[in-house]
């Protein structure tokens, strides 16, 4: 019998931490300390009853991410994503998949939109972290020139056995790709990374000038977040080191040589947050839209596009 998924990960948990009492104590090998962003240890403890895993958090001082102090390192990190109990369980779950299918129109087509698609005939664009390709396959169906990069060998060539052009490889500078890409997707994969700064470096590379970057992301300061935090999937330390609210973000972004245009609030499910018994659906549609109004949404995207010249200096505090 294939084991599930919450017995896969206590597994590849357990290798570096120990979760038996509760408490995130990760081990000394796999320890580090330092912003995902900045590389520096400057912050102040993020303080929040409500998170998952116990974590001890901080934000920090310069960037605004607020991230796990310690946190896994880099060799952590890379072991977990593609570690053979992680493969063995994809492999088995995507065995009887027969078709990859798109769930997020309503994301392409914004994205379609806002980068001129219709007047740009080859658009070429790249997903980073594309998992089991289903935005990937909307972007091609959607009429993109469009190719992933996943680091987990069994979710690359469950891709490519479904005919989407693929790179098993982790996502850093020089990754075995040709420049000049219109448009760079990290969807809900940039807080995955050990560096961000290094990502984001590599995405510059990649893209033409003025092409296009879109990074869609949890709110560490959502409503969500911040009142309902396990019942939202609070911060999950071990996967995702770099927790981002939109002013952080857009800051880490200019940062780095981009110029974010446009932000986008996706709906809340507060209904599930609250553990509410029945959908309530219009409860739920009001409540959201006034969370999204207020732009405390769990969910964001940010869409900005890469500037002349070389990089800003991290320089002064978010």
């Amino acid at each position: 019998m294939a084991r599930s998924l919450s017995e896969v990960r206590r597994d590849l948990t357990l290798a570096h931490c120990d979760e038996r009492s509760g408490h995130l104590a990760i081990k000394p090998e796999f320890q580090y300390q330092g912003c995902p962003y900045c590389d520096v240890v400057k912050c102040h403890p993020h303080t929040n009853t409500k998170l998952s895993k116990h974590l001890s958090c901080v934000r920090c001082d310069v960037c605004g991410l607020v991230y796990p102090l310690p946190r896994l390192n880099q060799r952590a990190l890379d072991e977990r994503v593609d570690a053979p109990a992680l493969n063995e369980y994809l492999e088995a779950s995507l065995g009887g998949t027969d078709a990859i299918q798109c769930q997020d129109w309503a994301e392409i087509r914004w994205l379609a939109r806002r980068c001129g698609l219709a007047r740009a005939p080859g658009f070429r664009a790249l997903e980073v972290g594309c998992g089991s390709g289903g935005f990937l396959k909307g972007l091609v169906e959607a009429g993109f020139d469009a190719v992933g990069v996943e680091p987990n060998t069994a979710l690359a060539a469950f891709c490519r056995r479904h005919g989407l052009r693929v790179v098993r490889d982790f996502f850093r500078p020089g990754v075995p790709l040709e420049k000049g890409f219109d448009l760079i997707v990290f969807r809900e994969s940039l807080y995955h990374f050990f560096s961000v700064r290094e990502a984001l470096a590599a995405a510059r590379e990649l893209l033409r000038e003025g092409g296009w970057l879109h990074v869609k992301a949890f709110n560490v300061d959502s409503f969500a977040i911040r009142c309902f935090a396990r019942a939202s999937g609070g911060i999950n330390g071990l996967d995702i080191p770099a927790n981002a609210s939109p002013h952080s973000l857009e800051w880490i972004l200019r940062d780095s040589g981009f110029q974010p245009l446009h932000t986008r609030y996706l709906p809340d499910n507060v209904t599930a947050y609250m553990g509410l018994a029945g959908p309530l659906p219009g409860f739920n549609r009001a409540v959201s839209y006034l969370i999204r109004a207020l732009r405390a949404s769990r969910n964001f995207a940010m869409l900005s596009r890469k500037r002349g010249g070389h990089p800003a200096i991290t320089g002064g505090e978010v």
